[in-house]
C-alpha cells in the first residue's frame, strides 16, 4: 500500500475512533455503496491536494462480459503464459478463461513447472488449454532469468508445433483484459516494418510498463509479441550463469549507467537478440534509442488494458509523475512513435541522464 493510500486508511480508522464504531469496515457499512467510492474519492484528493480517479476490473471470468471483433482472415497465432501459477484468487486460471472469450480461436499454452499441484493443473487443462511442465534449471539466474528463458522458450517451441506464425509472451501474473487484441497485434507490425539490414522479420514488440526511455536497451521481457522465429531468437539467450558479489549487487541501486553495464534480466534477452541480429551495440542513449526506432515497437499497457498482480498494483500509473521527468519514465507508444519519426531531428540525447540514478529527475541542459 502507497504511504498516500495509507494515509487515507488512517484516517479512516480515526474517524471510526472518533464516532466509537469498533473498525473503517464499519465506517463503510453506513456509507451507501453507491457513494462509496466518491467519498473515499475525495478524501484522496483532499489528502494529496491532487486530482484521483480510480477503475476496477472484475476478478473473475464469469462477470466478463467483453468479446473480440468476428475476423474473416488472421494469421495463426499462439499464445504462451509462462511462470509459477498464481493460485490467489485463481487470478491464472481465471486469466486464461477471459483469454478464452476474447481470443476464442487461439491456442493457449501454459508453460509452468514441474512441482505445481497436479489437481489444480488438471482443472487449467479441463479449459482447452495445452500445458507444458518444465523441469527448473538447477541455477535460476540473476533475478530469475534462467526460469524465464526456460518456460518461455519451450512454450514457443510449442506454439510453432502447433503451426503458429505469431506468437504472444505473456506471464501468469499479468492479464490482458481488453478484446481484440490478437488483431491489434498483427496490425502494428505490419503497418511498422523493421529497419533494413538486421537479420528479423518483424519488429519485436513490447509494452510501455517496465519499458523505460533512459534505460539503454531496456525493452520489458514480460509481455512480446512477434513473428514466431524472431520471438523465439528473443528467448534463446544462452542461460545466464553469472553469479554476482556484493560490488556487483550495488549497481542494481546506483546510476542508470551502472545498471545497465550489468547486462541482466531484459536488458540481457534484449542485447543478446540484437547482436543475433547484427546490431553492433555501443551502449549509449543513442543507440538505444536508434535500436527502438529501427527493430522494436512499444505499444502502451493502456491498449491491451494490462493488469499486473504485483509490486503496487493499486498504482494504475505506478511510475507517471508530473514533477518532471525522470529516469523511470516510461517509453510509451507516443515517445516511441517520436523516435520512430523524429530520431534525427532531437537537439541533442541527454546522455547524462545516464549517470542519475533510477527514479532521479533528469535536467534539461
Amino acid at each position: 500500500m502507497s504511504g498516500k493510500l495509507r494515509g487515507v486508511k488512517q484516517l479512516i480508522e480515526k474517524l471510526a475512533l472518533a464516532l466509537g464504531v469498533r473498525s473503517a469496515r464499519a465506517i463503510l457499512s453506513m456509507i451507501p455503496e453507491a457513494e462509496r467510492e466518491t467519498i473515499f474519492i475525495n478524501v484522496l484528493e483532499e489528502k494529496t491536494n491532487a486530482f484521483a480517479t480510480y477503475h476496477l476490473r472484475p476478478k473473475g471470468s464469469e462477470r466478463f462480459g467483453l468479446w473480440s471483433d468476428p475476423i474473416r482472415t488472421l494469421p495463426k497465432i499462439g499464445i504462451v503464459v509462462q511462470g509459477p501459477i498464481i493460485k490467489e484468487d485463481d487470478f491464472t486460471l481465471e486469466t486464461l478463461k477471459i483469454y478464452k472469450k476474447t481470443m476464442s480461436d487461439i491456442p493457449i499454452i501454459l508453460s509452468t513447472w514441474d512441482d505445481e499441484d497436479v489437481s489444480y493443473v488438471n482443472r487449467i487443462k479441463s479449459e482447452g488449454v495445452f500445458i507444458l511442465l518444465n523441469k527448473k534449471p538447477e541455477y535460476p539466474g540473476p533475478q530469475n532469468i534462467n526460469y524465464q528463458i526456460v518456460s518461455s522458450r519451450n512454450g514457443i517451441l510449442k506454439a510453432k508445433e502447433l503451426d503458429a506464425g505469431y506468437v504472444l509472451k505473456t506471464r501468469t501474473d499479468q492479464r490482458m483484459c481488453a478484446p481484440n487484441v490478437a488483431g491489434f497485434l498483427v496490425n502494428v507490425l505490419c503497418m511498422f516494418p523493421p529497419a533494413g539490414g538486421f537479420r528479423q522479420k518483424k519488429r519485436i514488440l513490447g509494452v510501455s510498463l517496465n519499458t523505460f526511455k533512459y534505460r539503454p536497451y531496456g525493452v520489458s521481457d514480460m509481455t512480446i509479441f512477434g513473428d514466431i522465429d524472431d520471438v523465439l531468437l528473443y528467448y534463446s539467450a544462452d542461460l545466464d550463469m553469472r553469479r554476482f558479489g556484493v560490488e556487483e549487487r550495488a549497481f542494481l541501486t546506483s546510476s542508470v549507467r551502472n545498471f545497465a553495464k550489468l547486462n541482466i534480466c531484459e536488458i540481457y534477452l534484449a542485447t543478446e537478440y540484437l547482436k543475433k541480429t547484427g546490431r553492433q551495440l555501443l551502449w549509449t542513449l543513442e543507440d538505444s534509442w536508434s535500436a527502438f526506432s529501427e527493430q522494436f515497437v512499444i505499444v502502451d499497457k493502456e491498449s491491451l488494458d494490462l493488469f499486473w498482480f504485483k509490486y503496487s498494483r493499486e498504482k494504475e500509473f505506478r511510475y507517471l509523475r508530473y514533477d518532471g521527468v525522470r529516469t523511470d519514465h516510461e517509453m510509451t507508444f507516443r515517445e516511441w512513435l517520436n523516435l520512430y519519426g523524429e530520431a534525427a531531428n532531437k537537439q541533442a540525447v541527454p546522455e547524462y541522464a545516464l549517470d542519475a540514478d533510477f527514479g532521479e529527475r533528469v535536467a534539461l541542459i
